[in-house]
């Protein structure tokens, strides 16, 4: 979260973490994140080592947040999230 008020400010979670970033915390309403440095996903939940991938996981679920993943190269891609407004 940007200190003037803006939904936007750096924010850089780690790829993978035990303890991941709250988006509630880093983001306001509206504020976007952007996590790279990830394969493309070929199926649904995501797997990483043959297990589901819970970082992205995290991410892509996240209650808190609308994300999508798009691919930016065969072994390349980013995930794009945007706080949810309330309702």
């Amino acid at each position: 979260m940007a200190g003037d008020g803006t939904p936007y400010g750096p924010a850089w979670p780690p790829r993978s973490s035990d303890d991941p970033a709250d988006p509630d915390r880093l983001l306001t309403p509206g504020g976007r994140i952007v996590i790279d440095d990830f394969t493309p996903a070929a199926e649904d939940p995501p797997l990483h080592d043959g297990r589901p991938d819970l970082p992205r996981l995290h991410w892509l679920r996240h209650p808190a947040l609308r994300t999508i993943e798009i691919p930016l190269a065969e072994d390349l891609a980013t995930l794009v999230g945007t706080r949810r407004r309330p309702e």
